[in-house]
């Protein structure tokens, strides 16, 4: 049986971690860190959320023109995702069911970077 998803968990952290536990038997460590990529997973969302229409500059402490804040922020958290995702990519024992589980958490895992990546700033 799948372990619970964390609550507190929006809709985005929730599909993920769902495409990731449902087809893996995952470790403790390895659920930590499924954890916190669900986590960022909300956190992106919620900042590409902020930022539409917002404009792309906004005007600095001196009054000049600088890309607004929270771009740097997405871009910052979207590689910790990517980190974190990588992360999860286990180094097993090389057996054809250990192959299949790896070939399956590594198409969950590309799926959910391709949703995130597509949703864009």
């Amino acid at each position: 049986m799948a372990p619970k998803a964390p609550s507190g968990l929006a809709p985005g952290g929730r599909a993920l971690w769902r495409a990731v536990v449902a087809p893996h038997e995952l470790r403790p460590d390895h659920l930590r860190i499924l954890t916190d990529c669900c986590f960022e997973v909300d956190l992106i969302d919620a900042l590409r959320d902020a930022l539409k229409g917002a404009p792309k500059t906004v005007r600095g402490s001196q009054g000049q023109e600088v890309i607004h804040p929270l771009i740097s922020e997405l871009r910052m958290h979207r590689a910790t995702l990517n980190t974190l995702l990588r992360a999860l990519q286990l180094a097993d024992s090389d057996t054809s069911a250990v192959d299949a589980s790896r070939s399956a958490r590594e198409s969950a895992i590309g799926l959910a970077r391709a949703r995130w990546d597509r949703k864009g700033a």
